[in-house]
């Protein structure tokens, strides 16, 4: 199966579930380099009001604040900031 197959198996189960008024929804992923892909196949999807963005942005903002300095600066905490943001508060 293609990455582009994959995405469009992802997406249209997303949207099912939200037709179906079955989200929010957890899939497990055994493959840390699986779940990025997965992640990143759902960047088209918009699942979010304005209102809960906002609250989505501030919380991690305020959350990678109370972090260490060197903890801010990791790399972990960047790639998980950037999926927020690109998921569910863009």
């Amino acid at each position: 199966m293609t990455k582009k197959q994959e995405e469009t198996i992802w997406v249209g189960l997303v949207n099912h579930l939200e037709q179906q008024d079955k989200l929010p929804v957890i899939a497990f992923t055994l493959s840390r380099n699986r779940c990025d892909q997965n992640s990143k196949s759902l960047t088209s999807v918009d699942l979010t009001t304005n209102s809960e963005k906002n609250f989505i942005r501030k919380f991690f903002d305020r959350s990678i604040q109370n972090l260490k300095k060197p903890d801010q600066l990791l790399p972990q905490v960047y790639i998980l900031y950037s999926y927020i943001l690109q998921l569910w508060a863009r």
